[in-house]
């Protein structure tokens, strides 16, 4: 259909993501025998396909989705955005959920204001698109093991843009909290609108989760919520929201605010120091950001430190591969710091560690340069021919960018 009656050349077709090649040139529909779901970009353009598997009785995987492509990226995607943007900015909140068919359901039980991940990972890229849209992200994940993972990585990925993070309590639910929203939307749709108007604070969510993980009535299971929650609760910079979730935790532990109040300082403490929580010695790795450097700045400082700390045979090899990274220290103004470590540190292994996240950075610093450059060509209703090609350069860098090996 796509060559013979509306002329499109393999190659595109390939690029797109629509067939699967196999090891000896043959190609198939990638899609085939599924319920198709088009993937749009924030702007409305089908840039991917989502396929859910119709015969159940296949032993393929219930969805699939399309391969990164110039066009797609899964960390950039969320469902119904495009379609849904006008309620989800009247509501000024998004709630968060697992697939399409929840955004559907939801839908037609009248919560608008949803958008789905493609998994349960929450990125970078989806919380700076909705902080255009929201102040509210609420999420509506399982809440088992891998759901509160989730939620701990997405309300580390929300602070930087200032988004307030809430949760959808399943406890309401009679059986348990078993029922997905797309189960419920369908089956109990003002339950469902319910819970997404009665959510719960991420810190009450993850302060009930932790406690109920642990005997509270020993040391030692007192010790573990402390640990579990205190990268999360001595983040909250407002003073009485901190006052109020301490509070709380001693409550729930049996124990005054003020020894709460001193585990979560030790915490910063030998985090600032390099310490990990429960641990006795020192982290072999770089000193923490100073407030002066940002991490890359930090690390090509630390790089340059190992370098002339390596063995000699090794030197020029590490030396020709730091010329294709874009330095922005002028010199190592923090080396004594590195000499006290000196006798703790694995030259080797450390500079296999710090390479590797340093060309991570220099990676993420040229594709957020491509990205705004990208977004300025977006804007630009009509576009000359320069402007076209220009901008499928710079999708293609970006694909090398993304699938470059280290």
């Amino acid at each position: 259909y796509l060559t013979q009656k509306k002329n499109y050349a393999v190659a595109d077709i390939q690029a797109t993501g629509l067939v699967v090649t196999t090891s000896g040139g043959r190609m198939y529909d990638r899609f085939r025998g599924r319920l198709m779901f088009p993937l749009t970009d924030h702007r409305g353009r089908v840039v991917g396909f989502s396929g859910r598997i119709l015969d159940k009785n296949e032993k393929e995987a219930k969805y699939i989705n399309t391969p990164e492509t110039v066009l797609y990226h899964k960390g950039q995607m969320l469902f119904g955005y495009s379609q849904l943007y006008q309620h989800l900015r009247k509501e000024s909140e998004a709630v968060v959920v697992e697939g399409e068919f929840d955004v559907i359901s939801s839908s037609q039980a009248h919560v608008n204001h949803v958008v789905a991940v493609k998994g349960s990972a929450l990125t970078e890229d989806h919380m700076k698109l909705l902080s255009r849209t929201v102040s509210k992200v609420v999420l509506s994940f399982d809440m088992d093991s891998a759901g509160i993972a989730a939620t701990k990585r997405a309300l580390r990925v929300a602070e930087p843009f200032g988004l307030e993070v809430r949760v959808i309590d399943f406890s309401q639910v009679d059986d348990g909290g078993k029922k997905d929203p797309d189960d419920l939307a369908r089956t109990q749709p003002t339950l469902w609108r319910k819970m997404v108007k009665s959510s719960i604070s991420v810190y009450d969510f993850l302060i009930q989760s932790t406690i109920k993980a642990y005997d509270v009535t020993t040391p030692e299971g007192k010790r573990h919520v402390i640990d579990e929650l205190a990268p999360f609760l001595g983040n909250i910079s407002h003073a009485v929201e901190y006052e109020f979730y301490v509070d709380k935790v001693a409550a729930k532990l049996n124990v005054s605010q003020t020894v709460i109040k001193s585990d979560l300082q030790k915490f910063k403490t030998l985090k600032k120091e390099g310490f990990t929580s429960g641990s006795s010695r020192k982290k072999e790795s770089v000193p923490e950001d100073s407030p002066a450097l940002t991490r890359k700045s930090r690390l090509e400082e630390y790089i340059l430190f190992l370098l002339f700390h390596s063995p000699e045979e090794k030197i020029v090899e590490r030396a020709e591969k730091l010329k294709h990274i874009t330095f922005s220290v002028p010199g190592m103004k923090h080396q004594k710091e590195y000499l006290d470590l000196l006798p703790t540190i694995k030259i080797d292994v450390e500079w296999q560690k710090i390479i590797r996240e340093l060309i991570e950075l220099d990676i993420a610093d040229e594709i957020k340069k491509i990205t705004e450059e990208l977004d300025h060509l977006d804007g630009i209703s009509e576009k000359t021919e320069e402007n076209e090609t220009r901008q499928q350069d710079l999708l293609r860098r970006i694909i090398q960018l993304r699938g470059k090996k280290f």
